[in-house]
């Protein structure tokens, strides 16, 4: 039986793509010294990894930034010179969780996508996913796993034609458990890579239907995996100017796939990868430090282009239709 599929979408703005923690700094009672020992090792911390280390002046942005922390005494006091230091870092992507007060992030540089109506209806021999943004616990996430895999696993029949996978309201997180519910689909083999300025590369892929970065398992604790009936199926992935970060990685994931094809707009363009580190009782920097890249190392960095650029109000029916044809 046709399926009616209708969605309003509204953006959130936190864009989160994996993280680890680099705890270097011990709590302490802030004074200037100490705000300035904190925004000094920040700033180092940023040379060190960020993605646009080769081509920042750091000699004049460490200058910078400390001189908006001259009087600073308290945490509140260090966020213009912190958010400084990020728009210096002009990357898009960076921000910075302090232990008092709201997040740190420069201002878009482009206006977010405030809402996407799309509605249409799904013929029986179509399966269709959709893929949100997940920032969810790790404790959870094997349920986020399981919604996708059920789903997939109902609908799925001897008769299929392909697959739409729809990422429009896909605007990041952890893309881990993403990519992990839709293994099924996306099937085994490299989908990307993570490149950074030096050029190292590590890959992340589907292995035996579980997720890896490099060569280590990033998949849930989910067990009742789902294996199509018709494996390495048709796929048209619809995306939009909502999807950002995580969404992007796994946009990227099924580039180049054989019998895949893009739908829809561009991107958002943060097709980046961000790590964070921890400064004690200060707060948490999440510090963009590589660039995405398809499993045919063709680097991304900023919007990707859909192979078929179709209005959000046509593009689930010209998706089927590709399907179809």
């Amino acid at each position: 039986m046709p399926r009616k599929i209708y969605s309003l979408v509204v953006i959130v703005t936190c864009f989160l793509f994996f993280s680890s923690c680099d705890s270097r700094i011990t709590v302490e009672e802030l004074t200037n010294s100490s705000v300035k020992r904190y925004l000094s090792d920040i700033i180092t911390t940023m040379q060190n990894n960020s993605v646009n280390r080769k081509i920042i002046d750091w000699n004049a942005f460490r200058t910078e930034v400390m001189s908006l922390a001259d009087d600073a005494q308290t945490i509140p006091d260090a966020t213009p010179a912190i958010l400084r230091a990020l728009e210096l870092l002009n990357d898009n992507h960076s921000f910075f969780v302090p232990e008092v007060g709201f997040t740190i992030r420069p201002a878009p540089t482009k206006p977010y996508v405030k809402n996407i109506a799309m509605g249409t209806t799904i013929p029986s021999d179509v399966g269709y996913i959709k893929v949100r943004g997940y920032s969810g616990s790790t404790a959870i996430a094997s349920h986020f796993v399981e919604q996708i895999q059920n789903e997939i696993r109902r609908q799925d029949h001897q008769n299929i034609k392909g697959w739409v996978v729809d990422l429009t309201e896909n605007t990041g997180g952890n893309m881990w458990p993403m990519l992990d519910g839709l293994s099924p689909i996306l099937g085994n083999g490299i989908a990307g890579y993570f490149i950074d300025p030096d050029g190292v590369e590590t890959s992340w892929s589907i292995k035996a239907g579980l997720p890896q970065y490099g060569e280590t398992p990033k998949h849930t604790n989910y067990n009742n995996r789902y294996q199509l009936i018709s494996p390495n199926p048709k796929v048209a992935v619809i995306i939009s100017g909502t999807v950002g970060s995580s969404g992007e990685a796994v946009t990227i994931s099924f580039i180049k796939r054989s019998n895949t094809r893009l739908f829809g707009k561009p991107t958002y363009g943060i097709s980046t990868a961000n790590t964070s580190y921890n400064f004690g009782g200060f707060g948490e920097l999440f510090l963009t430090i590589s660039t995405l890249a398809d499993r045919e190392k063709t680097l991304y960095g900023n919007e990707i282009l859909p192979d078929e650029d179709v209005t959000m109000d046509t593009v689930l029916d010209r998706a089927i239709e590709w399907l179809k044809e």
